[in-house]
């Protein structure tokens, strides 16, 4: 774009051209000729900015526009939760909210402000806890938070071998297994390592008392049964966090061995209990074992191929663990009356997804903008975010204030039209004195930051009460939550000082703009959501680490399968050179990459695995 100085100096040339003299014979003309180019140069200046500006406006309201909603909203940060119930037994619901106090650096007038966890489906708690584990030589004890200690270790060449034993507390009022799950981490070793150890668990045999037990990878079946009259939510724009849901319990689904059937009904006895297996005797020494100083149940995981010593010596075991992700529930009642309202949020919040819509009447309720032909029993909820469906910066409000100010200015000259009746002139004014007294009310639901809800109704169903539930996240602002933090609950169900998180909380990101933005609408244009070529693969590789990464490359290979008796496999490899000093923990990239193979796996159509390799330069 050409400055001031660059206009003036072609103007003036073209002058001198038009006048018939050189360009240096114009300093000698008229200096009101100078002063007048230069301020035409200066407005011609300002008018390419505005129409630059216009154009890059344009092109973003494009691009949201053509962009799934799904690509372009926030989304909220994950982690994996450990809770202890008071009971027994107990359940923990979609409904729980978990919040974490976080210092604030948005409001200062609340220095603090609190980030809320929520699981994504329904989970069996037992009060118990797992605490000790052995393997090879080796004997840990697992203290409350989840942290794993060695007790003792020994040089007998006789060990624990491909056997890992977990000595678990049980409450003895608990006779069955039934929908307990196991959560299992590996730390501290490489990506082959923890990929052997994975798929070594999955075809692990377990057993208590030498019964085996039937268990999968993943969790716990759950029947939720609902009795609320909800209206089903369209899959176009308002099922972002169901969405979202099945993609992280994928995620973290390797993680978990749960008990499947009702065989385990009857698999906890008296004789289940027992200080420690007759096994170890022959192993650690007698006054090592008496750490051991109270009846467990021991579960015995054999794994079918060789599994290195070294490498049991770093998995964590606990239970009572379920994934969670950053969102609150927030509810609203609106009815036909009031026909608009914003969907409230603090300052550090923002507005994610609808969760449901609940009628006290029989009331048919629609989602969208167009509004049927009967209304008779129907009401139509929209929502609105801004004026993202225009390609100016006026939104309703200044329309309706531009034609209240016209009508006023032009009473005048309305009432002078002899085809149009005084009373008519009244009439128009009678429809806008509502809009007259209540649009600065209105400007701030329409011009803020929240999102709003309208609804109109069959006139005799004004009075309805429609009851709106819908979540709010933080975004960016719910990573970095620490693991083993106390987490705040404020239900009497569960134990206080046992709620932490297993993991630090990753992958929140705020709402697309500029760059991601870009790449998203490249991402969506290119593969329409599916995988197919090598360009939609690299696409999809640069909407995720495009602010990371220096190149991306895409080819098909072959590596080492890791299952037992297997050879070459064909893949597809995926490298990328992450840039210098990106300010990346090594636990986020790697959360980066997990998330990344999962997505291309939801995605492809191809049959060939995929194999994501980062080359981190710092």
């Amino acid at each position: 774009m050409e400055n001031r100085h660059d206009i003036k100096k072609r103007m003036i040339a073209s002058a001198a051209k038009m006048w018939g003299i050189t360009s240096k014979e114009m300093k000698t003309v008229d200096p009101l000729i100078s002063l007048l180019i230069d301020a035409c140069a200066s407005e011609i200046e300002n008018i390419s900015i505005s129409i630059n500006e216009v154009r890059q406006n344009m092109q973003m309201k494009l691009m949201e526009l053509l962009t799934p909603h799904n690509l372009i909203s926030p989304v909220p940060a994950r982690a994996i939760m450990h809770a202890h119930p008071f009971e027994y037994c107990s359940r923990v619901m979609e409904d729980h909210e978990f919040y974490f106090k976080k210092t604030s650096q948005i409001d200062k007038e609340e220095p603090v402000m609190e980030i809320f966890l929520s699981p994504i489906r329904e989970h069996t708690l037992y009060d118990a806890d797992v605490q000790f584990i052995a393997s090879g030589n080796t004997l840990f004890r697992i203290d409350s938070s989840s942290r794993k200690t060695k007790v003792c270790s020994t040089k007998s060449r006789e060990g624990l071998v491909d056997v890992l034993w977990i000595g678990m507390r049980l409450n003895k009022s608990v006779t069955s297994l039934k929908g307990m799950s196991f959560y299992f981490d590996i730390e501290n070793v490489n990506d082959l390592e923890e990929k052997l150890f994975f798929n070594a668990l999955k075809t692990g045999i377990w057993e208590i008392n030498n019964i085996k037990l039937n268990v999968h990878s993943g969790y716990c079946d759950t029947e939720i049964n609902n009795n609320k009259k909800q209206i089903k939510l369209p899959t176009s724009e308002f099922n972002t966090s169901f969405a979202l849901s099945h993609h992280v319990l994928d995620f973290y689904k390797k993680y978990f061995i749960s008990f499947s059937d009702d065989q385990t009904d009857s698999l906890i006895t008296q004789d289940s209990y027992i200080v420690y297996p007759d096994s170890f005797t022959q192993i650690f020494d007698q006054v090592d074992l008496e750490v051991i100083d109270s009846k467990l149940v021991w579960i015995k995981v054999s794994f079918p191929q060789y599994i290195a010593q070294q490498l049991l010596d770093h998995v964590v075991c606990t239970v009572n663990c379920f994934p969670v992700i950053n969102r609150k529930t927030e509810k609203i009642v609106i009815t036909g009356y009031e026909r608009i309202k914003e969907l409230w949020a603090e300052p550090h919040e923002v507005f994610f997804d609808l969760k449901n819509i609940i009628c006290d009447e029989e009331l048919e309720i629609i989602l969208g903008d167009s509004e049927p032909k009967n209304m008779e029993g129907k009401a139509l909820l929209t929502l609105r975010k801004d004026n993202i469906g225009r390609m100016d910066r006026n939104n309703a409000v200044d329309m309706i204030t531009r034609t209240i100010n016209a009508y006023k200015s032009e009473y005048a000259a309305f009432s002078k039209i002899k085809s149009i009746e005084p009373g008519d002139v009244e009439k128009l004014y009678d429809a806008i004195r509502p809009f007259e007294h209540g649009i600065d009310e209105i400007r701030n639901y329409t011009t803020g930051t929240n999102p709003y809800i309208m609804l109109k109704t069959d006139p005799a169903k004004e009075d309805v009460e429609v009851e709106l539930s819908y979540y709010l996240t933080n975004g960016s602002l719910g990573n970095q939550i620490p693991a083993y933090e106390p987490i705040n609950f404020d239900g009497a169900d569960l134990i206080k000082n046992k709620l932490f998180l297993m993991t630090q909380s990753m992958g929140g990101t705020d709402v697309k703009q500029d760059e991601d933005l870009m790449r998203e609408f490249r991402y969506s244009v290119l593969s329409h959501g599916r995988l197919v070529t090598i360009e939609d693969i690299k696409a999809l590789c640069e909407s995720q680490y495009g602010k990371y990464a220096d190149a991306i490359e895409v080819k098909k290979d072959v590596e080492t399968n890791t299952q037992n008796q297997s050879g070459l496999t064909r893949i597809i490899s995926i490298s990328i050179n992450l840039k210098k000093n990106i300010g990346l923990k090594p636990e986020e990239i790697k959360f980066l990459r997990d998330d990344l193979q999962l997505q291309l796996e939801e995605n492809s159509l191809n049959v060939l695995p995929f194999k994501v390799i980062l080359f981190n330069k710092n």
